[in-house]
């Protein structure tokens, strides 16, 4: 599950952003706001009743960083091994 993450994080980013990202861009510079991401959260997650941590998720201000808390969420919904 760990190696899909990205591929699958990567396809719905790319619905919503048309300019090249990087781990170190902000959320900001490629157009994500709290809205897209929660769409992004709820289009990965496998739980529909899953909980979402907002103040975490508003913390987040790296591409990498949504990335790596979108590996968390997704190992605490799954219990697969990160």
């Amino acid at each position: 599950m760990t190696e899909a993450v990205p591929r699958e994080f990567d396809a719905q980013l790319a619905k919503f952003v048309r300019a090249q990202w990087r781990d170190d861009s902000t959320l900001v510079e490629v157009g994500i706001d709290s809205l897209t991401a929660v769409r992004i959260v709820v289009a990965l997650l496998p739980d529909d009743d899953a909980e979402i941590d907002a103040a975490r998720l508003g913390g987040i201000r790296t591409v990498g960083q949504f990335r790596q808390w979108l590996r968390d969420l997704l190992s605490e919904q799954t219990g697969a091994v990160r």
